[in-house]
């Protein structure tokens, strides 16, 4: 008896000022992980999720970002907003300080990523939202100028369930003097 299956599939493409990148795995546990991320100049989208089931129970996460000059005032100025949520997953912030610009909820609001190998980011999503029982988060965000000198991104992340509450508070800035485009 034959039969196909497909364990992933990966897009990834940079076209002169467009870049593209997305995927869809498998892992062992027969739950998905997928992704897709899109830029265009100063716009663009990212999408994280998965979904398994666990003890026969769904097991799901999400989260989403959208990047572009929104507006407010010169010390503030919004360029993303993201939220997420995860259900049955547990909410893993990174111990590495210098990993922490590829975390899923900053590279999301972080205009300036990229994905090279979309299979690579599918894999280390699971490290950070994998599948347990009665664990719950959400998570909310922005990315921001400040005097277009200050490049920011604040995100906060709220776990609860069996293992008690963790709110997380975690955020990025960046500075450069000269200004790129200058």
């Amino acid at each position: 008896r034959w039969s196909a299956d497909l364990m992933g599939l990966a897009v990834s493409a940079d076209m002169s000022g467009v870049s593209i990148a997305g995927g869809l795995l498998q892992d062992a546990s027969g739950g998905y992980m997928g992704m897709l991320l899109g830029r265009f100049g100063t716009y663009g989208l990212t999408l994280y999720g998965g979904y398994a089931l666990l003890d026969g129970n769904p097991s799901f996460f999400s989260f989403g970002a959208l990047n572009g000059p929104i507006g407010g005032p010169p010390a503030f100025f919004i360029t993303g907003i993201g939220a997420g949520l995860g259900i049955n997953r547990r909410l893993r912030v990174p111990d590495d300080i210098s990993q922490f610009g590829d975390y899923p909820f900053i590279k999301a609001l972080d205009i300036a990523a990229a994905v090279p190998d979309p299979m690579v980011e599918l894999r280390r999503l699971n490290d950070y939202f994998g599948p347990q029982a009665g664990q719950f988060w959400v998570a909310a965000g922005l990315s921001f100028t400040c005097f277009a000198l200050v490049d920011g991104i604040a995100v906060i992340a709220v776990a609860f369930g069996s293992d008690g509450l963790d709110v997380n508070l975690l955020g990025l800035a960046r500075m450069a003097l000269p200004r790129p485009q200058a």
